[in-house]
């Protein structure tokens, strides 16, 4: 029997929430895989490997799901929208992330 029961810290869709202190976070698991993958992303691009299409596609859609909570990280991600917008004008584009873009990843 399923029972409705008060709780101050609730994952909903993959955030914690806690109803007390009125805040909202990423569980330290998924925190530490995105940094990883956002850190190997630029050791790649650093180490002159190219960055594809599909591994800057899902870098935004995880980014853009953290801009939903923080509004002030779209501004951060229009470089790396824009980026993807080229790759897909120009299949022979290169995969590259100039040096802006990667500040914008360490941040």
């Amino acid at each position: 029997m399923i029972e409705g029961r008060l709780e101050e810290i609730k994952t909903i869709l993959g955030w914690l929430i806690n109803t007390r202190k009125l805040s909202i976070h990423l569980p330290k698991e998924k925190t530490e895989k995105w940094t990883s993958e956002i850190n190997s992303m630029i050791s790649n691009d650093l180490a002159g490997e190219l960055t594809t299409k599909k591994t800057l596609e899902f870098m935004i859609g995880k980014l853009n799901h953290t801009a939903i909570v923080v509004s002030e990280g779209n501004q951060f991600l229009n470089r790396l929208r824009y980026r993807l917008k080229m790759i897909k004008l120009n299949q022979r584009q290169h995969g590259r992330l100039h040096p802006s873009k990667i500040k914008d990843l360490q941040l």
